[in-house]
């Protein structure tokens, strides 16, 4: 797990430092009740065997577990609905790992990423530019950071830095008007706000039905894996 999170990160021995703040600000837990100490743990396809030696540490020190995984849709841009691609091998990988991460933890994070990498569609509203924003370093204002690049609110220059003149714009109101119904991004930064507030009923529903998505995760793994083996069969001959 350490080689692997300092190659990830591009530097040796980090590892190390990171664990010690990490086990020191759950260590401040026991002076401060209301202190929640989170991982977040950015699957790839180098660090993904990692993830449930990862949750069981979290589970053992009462750290909460955020799995994040990179290919929901370019950050920024998403001009396409058809933005994740995936190759069988790489899905194959990820559905995998997650059968198995699933097993001990049926978070909504967990289920969403099982739900895009079976080819089921974002059922439910856009909250971001009513519950958050992404301001870039210019001062444009976007409703988050997987939008396309029309959905630009304006930018905080042209209104006195006011948000709140910038949000009653009519360009912010016309992004606001159509970003509720946007399924372009899956950026957990949104969709787990989103579930657990605004949508919350929606979440508890999804939540509920971990099993059947479990399911379906686990056919998908099955038909993405034989004909890999019928190709390393043909190979041989």
């Amino acid at each position: 797990v350490g080689q692997t999170h300092d190659t990830v990160r591009g530097v040796e021995g980090v590892y190390s430092g990171v664990m010690a703040t990490l086990e020191g600000v759950a260590a401040l837990r026991a002076k401060h009740q209301h202190l929640k100490a989170e991982l977040n743990y950015v699957l790839t396809s180098v660090s993904a065997g990692d993830v449930v030696d990862i949750l069981d540490f979290c589970q053992r020190n009462r750290i909460a577990f955020n799995p994040i995984f990179p290919v929901q849709g370019e950050l920024y841009f998403n001009e396409n609905e058809d933005n994740v691609s995936l190759t069988r091998e790489a899905r194959a990988a990820y559905l995998d790992h997650f059968c198995r991460l699933v097993d001990q933890d049926q978070s909504l994070q967990t289920r969403e990423i099982l739900e895009q990498l079976i080819g089921q569609p974002r059922n439910f509203d856009c909250w971001a530019g009513r519950i958050m924003f992404l301001i870039e370093e210019n001062g444009t204002v976007y409703p988050n950071g997987g939008c396309p690049s029309t959905y630009a609110m304006g930018n905080l220059r042209d209104f006195d830095y006011s948000m709140e003149a910038l949000l009653a714009s009519d360009q912010a109101q016309k992004v606001l008007g159509i970003a509720r119904k946007c399924r372009l991004c899956r950026i957990s930064c949104e969709t787990m706000t989103t579930l657990q507030h605004p949508e919350a009923l929606a979440g508890y529903r999804k939540s509920r039905e971990i099993p059947q998505i479990s399911e379906e995760a686990r056919e998908l793994l099955d038909q993405l894996a034989v004909p890999a083996e019928r190709e390393t069969v043909e190979a041989a001959r």
